[in-house]
């Protein structure tokens, strides 16, 4: 940090205290997920996860980016 009059005016580190932006479509997907999770709280947060994916595929292609976690 570089001060001036008790003023910060120049800082040389880059400090991140926060997630990194997702691509909306993903904020769409986790959005959808953690809105399923909770209204259907018998089916498994793993199928809603594959159904959720699967549904997002159809729209976006194959291709998209969508964050995969293995079982």
């Amino acid at each position: 940090f570089t001060l001036q009059n008790d003023t910060i005016i120049k800082c040389n580190g880059i400090i991140h205290d926060h997630d990194p932006k997702l691509n909306d479509n993903v904020q769409v997907v986790l959005t959808g997920i953690k809105r399923r999770v909770l209204a259907d709280v018998d089916v498994p947060i793993g199928k809603i996860y594959e159904e959720e994916v699967k549904k997002f595929r159809r729209v976006n292609g194959s291709a998209a980016t969508i964050p995969v976690f293995d079982a």
